[in-house]
């Protein structure tokens, strides 16, 4: 790792301390500088200003997500079945990630921009890993009915949904209660029809 990518990892390692701590501050710079012991000029310079360090908290939290999905991608399971542990790890996954936690109670409107009118970029990133591990995984759908890119949209918006906002009809609180919930949308849909 060059001398720049030490320095910016420093300063993202200690704004992701500050967020857990103060996720509304007015003084974030002053607060990241502080933690980081550097000075406020060198956080503006390697990360930029508060909207830029937020950006890269969340890709850099994005990446940490893709890199726990690993073991997800490593079961051999029917394409429906990938797609349902997907959900649930992902709900499951964010409901236990800190920041995005602490970001979504203090500052709902940030995450809920995020979750919907600048989607696209996660939609892009959850496309970009998804869809080589799902073609490893499922030579046979290497021309499916339905563009790849959609299906993943669409797991994407299941898990925010499932997320982000209670049912008032079920117990969404564990990973089995989620993954039932995702079937039954299944058994809605019917059985699968040959590629």
């Amino acid at each position: 790792m060059s001398s720049i990518e030490q320095i910016r990892e420093q300063i993202l390692d200690a704004a992701y301390e500050c967020y857990l701590e103060a996720p509304t501050s007015e003084r974030m710079h002053t607060l990241i500088a502080e933690r980081a012991g550097i000075s406020r000029p060198t956080v503006y310079k390697y990360v930029g200003d508060q909207e830029s360090i937020r950006q890269a908290l969340m890709s850099r939290e994005a990446m940490r997500y893709v890199a726990a999905l690993e073991p997800v991608f490593a079961q051999r399971l029917p394409l429906r079945a990938h797609f349902r542990e997907l959900v649930v790890f992902t709900v499951v996954y964010l409901r236990g990630n800190p920041l995005f936690q602490v970001m979504l109670k203090a500052a709902p409107e940030v995450v809920a921009r995020g979750l919907t009118v600048d989607l696209a970029p996660v939609l892009q990133l959850g496309s970009s890993v998804a869809e080589p591990m799902l073609l490893r995984l499922h030579p046979e759908i290497s021309e499916p009915r339905v563009p790849l890119q959609m299906v993943i949209e669409w797991g994407v918006r299941i898990s925010l949904s499932l997320l982000t906002t209670p049912s008032p009809y079920t117990d969404l609180d564990t990973p089995e209660t989620i993954s039932a919930h995702v079937a039954a949308l299944f058994d809605i849909i019917g059985p699968p029809t040959p590629t």
